[in-house]
């Protein structure tokens, strides 16, 4: 019971960053990409480096410049559903089918870029396959792209709560299980 109240507490927390925003990872420059986007089919990896599920998300994408000088973030919000399989930390198993929520949150690195946005770079942008990468959207060339933070949250209902971080400290807690058939 104690490891399901930290894992939610964790979650919680994850939820709260969404709504303060990651801009604080990233300098105070103006915001040139102000966009919101629909990602489908992405691939959610377990501890294994297993496809346990694939995910439909809301992305809210910013990036802020100075010069040629970059830096990005970005809150997400969504749904998975899961592939039968090895669990996400790789502690079970899961069946097919198990559906459930998911919140991200992440920032980059200050980078260096060519702007070169092929689409606009405010408002609602569209539906994109997950294997799409944001940056060939808004740039021909970066350098040293990086991620500075970033953390999932992941919410099975009655099948468990998982969490993945950037940190050492905090890391992965938790896990999905179980489900029909299991």
């Amino acid at each position: 019971m104690k490891r399901l109240l930290v894992v939610a507490a964790a979650l919680a927390a994850l939820t709260f960053a969404q709504t303060a925003g990651a801009a604080t990872t990233c300098p105070a420059w103006p915001i040139v990409v102000n966009v919101y986007q629909s990602i489908a089919n992405d691939a959610e990896l377990g501890a294994l480096g297993n496809v346990w599920a694939r995910s439909g998300y809301t992305r809210l994408l910013r990036v802020v410049r100075s010069g040629n000088w970059y830096c990005a973030y970005a809150n997400s919000s969504g749904t998975f559903k899961t592939l039968e399989g090895p669990s996400p930390a790789g502690t079970g198993w899961v069946s097919d089918g198990v559906t459930g929520t998911v919140v991200s949150h992440w920032s980059t690195n200050t980078f260096y870029g060519r702007f070169r946005p092929l689409l606009p770079t405010s408002g609602y942008i569209g539906v994109f396959d997950g294997s799409v990468d944001w940056k060939s959207l808004f740039f021909s060339d970066t350098t040293a792209v990086g991620p500075v933070y970033w953390a999932w949250g992941y919410n099975g209902g009655t099948n468990g709560l998982y969490v993945k971080r950037h940190d050492s400290v905090t890391g992965t807690s938790g896990d999905i299980t179980g489900g029909s058939g299991s």
